[in-house]
């Protein structure tokens, strides 16, 4: 396709046109702006009252865990990482395909399994027990 320069010149500015048009366009007026403040202004965020995890509660579950290890007569808990681990350690750690996981006996402390690499990025982690088997 062969473009002659009149062509290319008119395409131009109608393209510059309506892009500022569409630009002019959406520019909303200060009062426009001023009256959606106002229909929002009373809301609250919802997690304003959302309060994290504590320490205190995370032991709690983990002594929970234990008693009923005990009661069902189970040696330990094996949390592999992920969202159990998270919820009973705080650890945060993602899935892959290297083991990593948090034992939770059913009397002492948690400990730890991982590979020998990143080791000293779990122990940074830990908030519950302190033996790393790596």
């Amino acid at each position: 396709m062969h473009l002659k320069r009149r062509d290319f010149i008119n395409l131009s500015a109608t393209t510059a046109a309506t892009a500022m048009i569409s630009g002019i366009s959406s520019c909303k007026s200060r009062e426009e702006k001023q009256e959606k403040k106002v229909l929002t202004g009373d809301l609250q965020l919802m997690t304003n009252d959302v309060v994290p995890v504590t320490k205190e509660e995370r032991e709690a579950r983990i002594e929970k865990a234990q008693r009923l290890l005990v009661e069902q007569k189970i040696e330990a808990l094996l949390l592999d990482a992920g969202t159990s681990m998270k919820y009973f350690t705080g650890i945060n750690w993602w899935p892959s395909e290297r083991p990593m996981v948090a034992i939770i006996p059913s009397k002492g402390e948690v400990r730890y399994v991982c590979p020998g690499f990143e080791e000293t990025r779990l122990r940074e982690l830990i908030k519950f027990g302190k033996d790393v088997y790596a």
